[in-house]
């Protein structure tokens, strides 16, 4: 199947992903071969090795993805045949995501000439030269139109007329832009972020406004009007704590866990009566998920959200760890050991753009800006949230500030 649209857009098999997620599955893997225009490769001889077996075949106009159901998050292994050395060589390995479907494409370096008789120049016919040259192309109608300049009438300090041209801006994310869906940040802070961010635009998926409009709708529902990355809340009543499965099979554990409410006072919330115990809560949420161990290893709370698009689970943090050499050239710390220092500038913006262009969401981006499409992206983010209302609303702020 090389219909890579049709896999993406599958609206059948969200509950697959949800119960895929839920239950720490790995998501199917689709790997297209392309060349440096993402047109599909024909003729291509591949070699895909995983846990279910070998797959071995040759591309094809009409079939050049294949799909893969892996059973674990054991890496994919791609080995494509070089004409060069006449043996295969191998591609990048490819990890699963947990739950939700990944589409990875393989730009190779490779292209196809077809053969083209034409006449030797001695049998060429010889084109008589005219007596005299062809006279000039008359001259065009001279411009009537502004050509994108649109003065703007306004007066100088003198009070004397003066004439503003509008012109377009950079294409740059500016502190001022950010301002509008961050209102409560500090403009020293926006900056920066702005400046990471424009140092390459186009490698993390943030190249067109409204890429940034979807990119941002997210991360103001993580991360709030003041920009802060702050740690995952496990703030839940134990009602709200039947959703994990752990506590499914344990509800004497979540009536001891959970945050305990005081009876409202005229319709009012007053302090609760307990707090959540959410160290707990984590440990038993997340053991035996995301490359996490048991309850008592503590990974649970550990491996907990973080970032402006909460970074959780073990295998998450080595993931992003993994990766971090493709898009950025410095060394990062030991996340995994110090997975704290997710939370904090330039890592807390770092974790989320990995997210953003590991699951192919700028892709999914340009769809378009209706709420179908935000739906879509939140599904990929957090497909368990209440706030899929919110992250509309703050598309449509987004959306204004970038335009």
């Amino acid at each position: 199947m090389s219909d890579w649209r049709k896999f993406l857009d599958d609206v059948g098999a969200e509950m697959s992903v949800a119960w895929n997620t839920f239950t720490h599955q790995p998501g199917e893997v689709m790997i297209c071969f392309v060349n440096r225009y993402l047109e599909g490769l024909d003729g291509i001889k591949y070699k895909i090795k995983h846990r279910r077996g070998v797959v071995e075949a040759r591309t094809t106009p009409e079939k050049y993805c294949v799909t893969i159901s892996p059973k674990s998050f054991d890496p994919i292994e791609i080995y494509v045949w070089s004409r060069m050395s006449n043996a295969y060589k191998k591609l990048d390995n490819v990890v699963p995501n947990v739950g939700s479907k990944k589409l990875v494409r393989k730009v190779l370096k490779t292209y196809k000439t077809h053969g083209k008789t034409e006449l030797h120049p001695k049998n060429k016919p010889i084109a008589t030269p005219p007596e005299k040259p062809a006279p000039a192309p008359a001259a065009g109608p001279s411009p009537t139109s502004n050509q994108g300049v649109k003065p703007t009438p306004k007066k100088d300090e003198s009070d004397l007329p003066q004439t503003q041209v509008d012109r377009p801006v950079p294409d740059k994310i500016t502190k001022e832009q950010l301002k509008k869906i961050f209102p409560a940040a500090a403009d020293k802070y926006l900056a920066q972020v702005a400046d990471e961010l424009n140092a390459d635009l186009k490698g993390y998926g943030l190249n067109t406004p409204l890429r940034r409009a979807h990119f941002f709708a997210q991360v103001r529902e993580e991360a709030g009007a003041k920009l802060v990355a702050n740690e995952e809340s496990l703030n839940y009543t134990p009602q709200a704590l039947k959703k994990f499965k752990y506590y499914k099979n344990h509800l004497a554990e979540a009536q001891q866990d959970g945050r305990l409410d005081a009876p409202k006072i005229k319709g009012k919330r007053t302090k609760p009566l307990r707090a959540a115990d959410q160290i707990a809560i984590a440990n038993k949420a997340y053991a035996k998920r995301g490359g996490n161990g048991d309850v008592d290893t503590g990974d649970g709370w550990r491996y907990r959200g973080r970032g402006f698009i909460q970074l959780t689970f073990k295998s998450g943090y080595e993931q992003f760890h993994l990766d971090y050499g493709k898009l950025w050239k410095d060394a990062p710390p030991d996340l995994i050991a110090h997975p704290e220092q997710v939370k904090d500038f330039p890592y807390n913006i770092r974790s989320a753009v990995w997210f953003w262009v590991t699951n192919g969401l700028p892709k999914i981006s340009d769809e378009g800006g209706s709420p179908e499409v935000v739906d879509k992206i939140t599904a990929v983010v957090n497909f368990y949230t209440e706030s899929y209302q919110h992250r509309r609303t703050n598309f449509v702020v987004s959306d204004a500030a970038f335009k």
